[in-house]
């Protein structure tokens, strides 16, 4: 009798391994988890249905701006196993968290951050990185939705602005369509902000981070609070909507400072045509260019930014300004050339594989841009 090849018994062995560790897994999704804990196996089929979709990608109709630049075709077979692997890893890293973010790991985290993180693991690695792991609130999301405005105050006022603002918010994205629970989210979310934070209100920019947040964070307990970090700590969006938007004036001096320094000729290309940095820097910063960009690429971007904070704001507005440097010196010879190209970005210089190499690989460093926002607090001090 031939004896089959050992390989043969190899590979049975193999095959039986892998439906274990799968079949595991499965268990542990039926068994457990909260928001966005997908299985790989679950992550497959969801990509692959969201990819057959025609008319829907990321929520959004496919013809909206936010699409622009996004990939829409089939992800190759190969891609698609890289994904479940890059999954596998970003679940056992949120399973052991504090390795990853006070412990040895922190450089592994960093570069994950920058590759990317899965879709299904987003909602929770954002709330993670913002809030920490096992964040338990003083106030309750709840109580603040349920607590009621004194009437004639500042705060009425503010929920009558956050009211009208709504319908302007992602108009385009099935989740904040009129009539959806998407639009009662958000405005239970801004409404709640500025009920537990009266000092600093509401600003408009404020519902394009929340709506963000919420496509990504179900939950909108955790999404609230993921957002009231986001606005209140100094590593993130602190002051970017405080009256008189100082924060984000000090920003854009600071990016102006930058381009001086490196960009030369485009800074004084700018000056000449009195094109000042804030008449199309604003949204940048206060919006975190979700307002900007594709919404593949302000996917990543806010990836880095929630792992790395602020300094990928300034990082992110010099890699586009350096790859729009030559057509702006060339092609906009006025101010209307400068603003029109400016405010309307080339979608081919926008995508995740132009943009986001020239981000991780940044024309400044991090002290170069202490050294900018400093400068920029010397021209506009607090008051």
């Amino acid at each position: 009798v031939t004896l089959p090849h050992p390989s043969f018994f190899f590979n049975i062995v193999l095959c039986f391994i892998k439906s274990i560790i799968y079949f595991l897994l499965l268990i542990q999704d039926i068994c457990g988890g909260k928001y966005n804990k997908v299985s790989p196996i679950q992550a497959v089929m969801s990509s692959e249905a969201e990819e057959k979709d025609k008319f829907v990608r990321h929520g959004f109709l496919l013809e909206s701006d936010e699409l622009k630049g996004s990939m829409v075709r089939k992800l190759p077979k190969k891609t698609r196993q890289k994904e479940v692997s890059r999954e596998l890893k970003w679940r056992e890293m949120v399973q052991n968290w504090d390795e990853y973010t006070i412990g040895r790991k922190q450089k592994k985290l960093l570069s994950r951050c920058r590759k990317g993180i899965p879709n299904s693991m987003r909602g929770t690695a954002w709330h993670y990185l913002t809030c920490g792991k096992g964040f338990k609130p003083v106030t309750p999301f709840e109580r603040l939705v349920e607590r009621g405005v004194e009437k004639g105050s500042e705060e009425e006022k503010y929920m009558d602005i956050i009211f009208r603002d709504l319908h302007r918010t992602y108009p385009s994205h099935e989740q904040f369509q009129n009539g959806m629970h998407g639009q009662q989210d958000m405005k239970d979310i801004l409404q709640a902000y500025v009920k537990k934070n009266p000092d600093v209100g509401y600003c408009q920019g404020m519902g394009m981070v929340a709506g963000s947040l919420l496509m990504r964070i179900p939950d909108k307990s955790e999404a609230f609070y993921t957002f009231e970090a986001l606005v209140n700590e100094e590593k993130f969006l602190k002051g970017m909507f405080e009256t008189g938007l100082r924060e984000v004036q000090v920003c854009i001096s600071a990016v102006e400072f930058l381009l001086k320094r490196k960009l030369p000729k485009l800074y004084a290309h700018l000056e000449e045509q009195d094109m000042s940095g804030a008449l199309f820097m604003v949204d940048w910063f206060l919006c975190a260019f979700s307002k900007t960009l594709p919404w593949d690429t302000v996917l990543r971007v806010w990836d880095m930014f929630f792992c790395e904070g602020r300094v990928v704001l300034f990082r992110t507005a010099m890699a586009i300004l350096s790859l729009n440097n030559e057509i702006l010196l060339e092609q906009c010879p006025t101010i209307q050339e400068l603003m029109t190209h400016l405010r309307n970005l080339p979608i081919e210089l926008c995508t995740v594989d132009v943009l986001v190499p020239k981000i991780i690989k940044s024309l400044v460093s991090d002290k170069v841009i202490e050294q900018a926002v400093e400068e920029g607090n010397k021209l506009h001090p607090p008051k």
